[in-house]
């Protein structure tokens, strides 16, 4: 397991605050990598995992370092999963600038004709596209819509 933990964090700073971020579909593809994390958490790395709701969901928790509350999160699906990575890198809005614009123009956007945006969300007409959007606030990611922005 040293060499595990050698190769892993080669390239950190000795010392630095150890931190593994595992994202993934949910899916192992070449064994338990359950005793891995196990190991590096008591050499004292943080491990943090995001997957999908779909995915092994017990191997995610498990992996995760405590409290598993705040270090293992999980998304409904890849579109979720995508504009989690995209706020995380700061591409939330991909398609060009976007205009603040009042709430009442995003009420074609659902079924219900009015109040589509997610109370931590606001509409936004793309400057690029000309579509209104609704669009999560800052540390918030999802569609946007409704019960949408986590």
């Amino acid at each position: 397991m040293d060499s595990i933990f050698v190769q892993i964090l080669r390239h950190s700073r000795g010392n630095a605050t150890k931190a593994i971020f595992l994202i993934t579909d949910g899916y192992s593809n070449g064994g338990d990598p359950r005793p891995v994390a196990a190991a590096l958490r008591e050499r004292g790395v943080e491990i943090f995992t995001l997957g999908i709701w779909q995915g092994n969901i017990r191997e995610l928790h498990d992996m995760a370092s405590q409290p598993k509350d705040q270090h293992c999160y999980l998304v409904h699906n890849f579109a979720e999963f995508e504009a989690l990575a995209r706020r995380a890198l700061h591409e939330d809005l991909p398609t060009g600038s976007y205009i603040q614009e009042d709430l009442s123009r995003c009420s074609s956007l659902c079924d219900e004709g009015k109040d589509c945006c997610d109370v931590m969300a606001s509409c936004k007409c793309g400057t690029h596209t000309g579509q209104y959007d609704c669009i999560c606030e800052k540390g918030y990611y999802g569609k946007g819509l409704k019960h949408e922005c986590t």
